[in-house]
């Protein structure tokens, strides 16, 4: 329409005049500017007389005296006074002012609308402690007062922009009435209505987060386990929000540019125009980020209420009976965990269960991993597609195969079973060994991944509900994806070849006898103790004919390891001086020391040593201790057999990343406890060392991860204690009566019974085999409480019947969890939750190097390294704050954040080894 408009122009200018006019010098206006221009040549008056448009063009030649012309021209005059008057009001377009105008009422100050670039402020940067004889040193950390200037640099340009944006779409709605009906963070209609409440929405949303953002920023260094590691789970807090501003600001000024561009004014207030013409990611986008900002205020305000409360206790010399961790004796400053079963902090569980439900969907959207680097985002959201389309493919396995369950039963049984899922034959049949087959269920799952990649709003929600929903068998199903051949056949191109890779079984059938020996802290090695012995018995519900499985990894073909295997050109070298016991992750529940590979192959070739993964049992089928005790079986085994794994029994380190650290720290405690040699260091990764029902700022953080999720760990925590989650939603169902679940016997039952008409509860229950305990139903106001006779869980912990109604609305299912995840007591077993471990114990552990990252887990590895310090236990720490997710040794060729994130640690191992060197000489 525009070139038409020009050559419509050009064509008039020649006929009214002889010589040609050069309208290339209008190239750049837009298409309403040549509408007018041509309209002032039309609107000339036959005596040479021009109306005042025609003020634009002083040069507008005289109209031919000629008939023909004359009635050519009014009828153009008339078409173009109809298409220019449809024009105007779509656009809603007005004259420009003159200079003089614009003189007397300037127009605000835009903010600068060029493409920003990641603040330094959310770049890499990291934080190390190293103690050594006369020093402690922070290594790489840049110049605060610029990131804090940079960071108010954005604060200002987001008020700016928001405000040039209310302004500009207030004045085009001046003349309209604005409709308060409108669902301004839902719609996709491109009006100015819509970006107008917008943006006021979030002005006021950003107004309000700013307070609270400044009080934490205030108060933040006081929780800072030493004045030069600027990292706790309050700055990890303000950084995602800061993160969240930079995207918001990022789209703040697109808009900005785009305002007053002629497509998106043609979209205001035209829904008829085809969306590929109307900007529509354009308010979209918008309201992801206002939204997110929204959701991020509760964030802001439970991490505010947790800070207020851990300050006044310290402050005020108080110590809570309910406390975790002491305050006063061994931490220079307050704590960074609050325990979420007190009676008194109900708001805040009520708030962070409001996160992880209904504002969760925001987190997994176009927003899917902001929290983290750049590079990182792109596979966390493929990552995300990949969970939510494998979970159909999963659900209709397992509703096939219930449907087959069902049928058997209807054949074989009398009474017809309505809830197939709780039947005694459903576990086993949808169980995950029937379901192994995971490749299948991804190929089945394909089809659906697309409706996931083109609609980003469908793919949270469902996302969402999956953390809520989803079993221990689906987690376990979805992560064991890496052990897969085909993914196995990738890892493999991009690690080295090593000669020495293979695994060995171990047979758990006799206790292995070690020396007992005498700690001495002073002492690089324990000494042993003459002709006194300890048994190291294997698990205690093993099996005489169980076993555990190990991995050795070695670049090199070494002296001893010719018992295993038959090299045929290499020669063999001497034994190595250092070995590393690794214990991997996954959450208790998967993976194994194959899907480790990843990393473990380079540290060998690095490193240029033997290694030995440990791959343990895996809950829910063998819960707790089952796999601590099978670590230290194989630690055990490992000192008695140094020869066939190529070391000269010097050194050795527990090395674990995630879940594998808290086992490899299990490692440590049980060699103290059974008095025989302690391993030479532990170096826990990323790891939780508090497994209670508990909440700290940096664990807020797993409401939005999409990998390490809150949903996520509460399953695995509960698979690992023993809970058996289908069993007991059917035994909570029952008690609440919401619906007809199967009646299960009470016979070891871990869950209270309110009394209830609907339901014949017996006077008496029994408890095992031999013992009856009589219960006076008379006397119960609320529930029956079966915890008083079993000492794992507590009675005063659980949530009444009011609040598990009220609390299923939110939460679903997964309330009887977090209800059985409160009272048990599982884990505040210093073996689950070794940061609650004795002062003797903890006074006793070797050198212990802690590497954590931007995770969940930040604030457990900075409080476990406190409390090691406060002992004068030799302990250092690593924080890797560069935008890298937790488990980066696994992703370290996703990203370059993540690659350096595994220098780091690679790195570090250098030097600890370095260290070995030194007190050997």
């Amino acid at each position: 329409m525009k070139l038409l408009a020009r050559e419509l122009s050009k064509k008039l200018i020649r006929s009214k005049s002889n010589k040609a006019i050069d309208l290339d010098t209008t190239k750049h206006l837009s298409i309403m500017d040549v509408f007018k221009n041509l309209k002032n040549y039309i609107n000339s008056t036959p005596s040479g007389e021009s109306t005042p448009d025609q003020e634009m063009s002083p040069e507008s030649p005289k109209p031919e005296n000629c008939v023909e012309f004359r009635a050519i021209n009014s009828r153009l005059h008339k078409s173009f006074n109809d298409s220019t008057k449809r024009i105007s009001t779509l656009l809603k377009f007005r004259s420009v002012p003159g200079k003089a105008e614009e003189s007397e009422n300037p127009e605000p100050a835009v903010p600068n609308t060029e493409k920003i670039s990641r603040p330094k402020f959310l770049r890499s940067r990291s934080y190390y402690i190293r103690r050594s004889k006369n020093q402690s040193d922070v290594i790489n950390i840049e110049n605060q007062a610029v990131h804090d200037a940079d960071r108010d640099t954005m604060f200002k340009n987001i008020a700016l922009n928001l405000e040039a944006l209310i302004s500009h779409f207030k004045e085009i709605l001046s003349q309209n009435l604005i409709n308060n009906q409108i669902d301004f963070m839902e719609t996709t209609d491109q009006s100015a209505q819509a970006y107008f409440k917008l943006c006021v929405h979030g002005k006021d949303t950003f107004e309000k987060s700013m307070i609270i953002y400044k009080s934490i920023e205030a108060n933040m260094h006081k929780f800072d386990i030493e004045q030069q590691i600027k990292a706790n789970g309050y700055r990890s807090i303000l950084q995602v929000f800061d993160s969240c501003l930079y995207r918001l600001l990022t789209v703040l000024n697109d808009l900005n540019e785009r305002k007053n561009k002629f497509y998106f004014q043609f979209s205001l207030n035209n829904p008829n125009i085809p969306s590929t013409f109307r900007n529509a990611n354009v308010i979209k986008e918008l309201q992801t980020w206002v939204r997110l900002m929204e959701k991020l205020e509760i964030f802001l305000e439970l991490s505010f209420e947790m800070m207020q409360k851990n300050l006044l206790e310290f402050e005020n010399g108080l110590k809570s009976s309910n406390n975790l961790i002491p305050v006063k004796e061994y931490n220079h400053g307050p704590s960074l965990f609050v325990n979420l079963n007190q009676s008194n902090l109900k708001s805040m569980e009520k708030k962070l269960f409001d996160l992880s439900s209904k504002h969760q969907e925001a987190f997994f959207g176009r927003a899917c991993g902001f929290q983290f680097c750049e590079s990182l985002q792109r596979p966390l959201t493929g990552c995300a597609i990949a969970l939510t389309s494998y979970n159909d493919g999963f659900e209709a396995f397992a509703n096939k195969e219930n449907a087959v369950v069902q049928t058997s039963l209807d054949l074989n049984s009398a009474q017809n079973l309505k809830r197939t899922n709780s039947t005694t034959n459903a576990p086993a049949m949808t169980s995950y060994g029937s379901l192994t087959n995971s490749i299948g269920k991804a190929a089945m799952s394909v089809y659906s991944s697309t409706k996931y990649i083109m609609d980003p709003d469908l793919r949270a929600k469902k996302m969402s509900q999956i953390m809520r929903k989803a079993n221990v068998d689906f987690c376990k199903a979805f992560w064991q994806l890496t052990e897969t051949s085909i993914v196995q056949m990738g890892s493999n191109l991009v690690t080295p070849t090593l000669p020495i890779n293979l695994t060995k079984t171990i047979k758990m059938d006799r206790p292995i006898r070690l020396p007992k020996v005498r700690v001495d802290l002073n002492d690089a090695q324990n000494s042993e103790i003459d002709q006194e012995y300890v048994d190291i018995m294997p698990p205690k519900d093993a099996d005489p004919n169980d076993t555990v499985r190990i991995r050795i990894l070695s670049g090199e073909v070494r002296h001893g390891m010719l018992d295993t295997i038959n090299p045929n050109s290499t020669l063999p070298i001497g034994p190595c001086k250092n070995l590393i016991l690794h214990v991997h992750g996954g959450g208790f529940i998967a993976h194994s020391s194959k899907s480790h590979e990843i990393y473990l192959k380079p540290w060998c070739k690095e490193l240029r040593l033997p290694i030995v993964s440990i791959d343990y049992s895996l809950a829910p089928e063998h819960v707790f201790p089952r796999a601590s005790e099978e670590c230290f079986y194989v630690y055990a085994w490992c000192l008695l057999n140094k020869n066939i794994l190529g070391w000269t029994g010097e050194n050795i380190i527990c090395v674990g990343d995630s879940a594998g650290g808290v086992l490899a720290t299990n490692i440590v405690q049980r060699a103290i406890v059974n008095q025989i040699r302690i391993p030479d260091a532990l170096v826990p990764i990323y790891s939780p060392f508090l497994l209670t029902y508990s909440l700290s700022p940096s664990r807020l953080l797993s409401v939005m991860d999409p990998l390490l999720n809150l949903g996520i760990l509460w399953r695995c925590l509960a698979a690992y204690s023993g809970i058996d989650f289908k069993a007991e939603t059917e035994r909570y169902k029952l008690m609440l009566n919401l619906d007809e679940a199967k009646k299960f016997d009470e016979k070891d039952s871990n869950v209270r019974f309110s009394k209830s008409d609907s339901i014949d509860l017996p006077d008496e229950i029994q408890i095992g085999s031999d013992e009856k305990v009589k219960i006076n139903l008379n006397n119960l106001n609320d529930r029956i409480d079966l915890a008083d006779i079993q000492p794992e869980f507590d009675s005063d912990k659980l949530l009444t019947n009011d609040e598990l109604l009220n609390y299923y609305e939110l939460m679903g299912d997964a309330i009887f969890l977090i209800d059985k995840l409160r009272s048990n007591r599982v884990p505040y077993d210093h073996y689950m939750s070794p940061i609650l471990s004795s002062d003797e114990m903890l006074s006793k552990f070797p050198k212990t190097f802690l590497i954590a990252c931007n995770d969940p887990f930040l604030d457990d590895a900075l409080e476990m390294y406190r409390r090691l310090s406060s002992l004068d236990t030799k302990a250092e720490i690593i924080v890797v704050d560069n935008g890298s997710t937790h488990g980066f040794l696994n992703m370290q060729n996703i990203s370059n954040e993540t690659h350096e994130a595994y220098e780091e640690t690679l790195t570090y191992f250098k030097d600890i080894f370095e260290h070995f060197e030194e007190k050997t000489n």
